[in-house]
């Protein structure tokens, strides 16, 4: 479980930057 709890917290970080990067892009 630990590693499947690894794979969601890189997922949602990953998330976070590409919702930042496309305002950047439509800013």
């Amino acid at each position: 479980m630990k590693h499947l709890n690894y794979i969601v917290s890189m997922y949602k970080s990953n998330l976070f930057y590409i919702y930042h990067y496309t305002r950047g892009q439509n800013y």
